[in-house]
């Protein structure tokens, strides 16, 4: 089954046709039609926005889809390269849990090969850094959900490629796991 199949049978075709006044069918033809197969993410972006008066975030979300219905994005591929996020909701606060982030010692209790550079910290809201000496980038953000819950999104962004987006994914699943043993136990 193509992408497009498995859009155009998802809740959201009905979405983009009602917001937008065209199908998905519809936009790709469109920019078929305007040579956007041979053009950079911004530039069809700007053709959606320009000629087509779409708004920002719909021509961005279009481009998009575009771009990997044709082939032209890999899934997690972004303009800087890959990007994967994986989060989990915790039974814990969010004190605690960055408390759990921030302390390199803490840290190295749970998070296995440890190659997180913490740049810069908004308590028990996100976390930046780089990892393996600023090869790529991670982010942590902190959400409470009520007093003794809280999700924990990691977001780490400028993989290399499809490969490592997926090592890494899998990576930071397994590391939230960890963490929330270490902290049950």
């Amino acid at each position: 089954m193509s992408a497009m199949k498995t859009r155009e049978g998802h809740r959201s075709a009905k979405g983009i046709q009602a917001k937008t006044g065209k199908s998905y069918s519809d936009w790709f033809a469109l920019l078929d039609a305007a040579g956007a197969q041979k053009m950079t993410y911004k530039e069809i972006a700007a053709i959606l926005q320009s000629r087509h008066r779409l708004g920002r975030w719909w021509a961005q979300k279009l481009t998009i889809i575009y771009e990997l219905e044709r082939g032209l994005r890999q899934k997690h591929e972004t303009q800087s390269g890959y990007q994967i996020s994986v989060s989990r909701t915790l039974p814990f606060p969010a004190t605690k849990l960055f408390k759990m982030w921030h302390d390199k010692r803490l840290r190295s209790k749970w998070l296995i090969d440890d190659a997180l550079t913490i740049r810069t910290a908004t308590a028990n809201n996100t976390l930046r850094g780089s990892w393996q000496s600023g090869k790529s980038r991670v982010v942590v953000c902190f959400y409470p959900r009520g007093q003794r819950k809280c999700q924990v999104v990691v977001e780490h962004t400028k993989l290399g490629g499809s490969v490592e987006a997926s090592r890494m994914r899998k990576y930071w699943a397994e590391a939230l796991d960890c963490l929330k043993n270490a902290l049950c136990n």
